[in-house]
């Protein structure tokens, strides 16, 4: 995936069932914990590639995907 244009880096996360205990008003009852694979991109069109391509290596659709636009500002403090 990082051969890709655009891919910054990508992790699977993984929950551990013994260490993700429910919070407090979470019913522990019928809890799913799936795993996340989080993609890093310089730009959505990167990141939406990257995401049909997991899909077909998985060899199926995503369960659903969502992306998340962050914005930097990098200020001069002498300034």
């Amino acid at each position: 995936m990082l051969t890709l244009d655009g891919v910054v880096a990508s992790r699977l996360l993984t929950p551990d069932v013994a260490l993700s205990t429910p919070l407090p008003a979470e019913n522990a009852n019928g809890r799913v914990l799936d795993p996340i694979l989080l993609i890093e991109a310089s730009s959505e069109p990167a990141a939406a590639n990257a995401v049909r391509l997991a899909a077909e290596q998985i060899g199926g659709e995503l369960d659903g995907h969502a992306i998340l636009q962050l914005s930097w500002q990098l200020r001069d403090r002498a300034a």
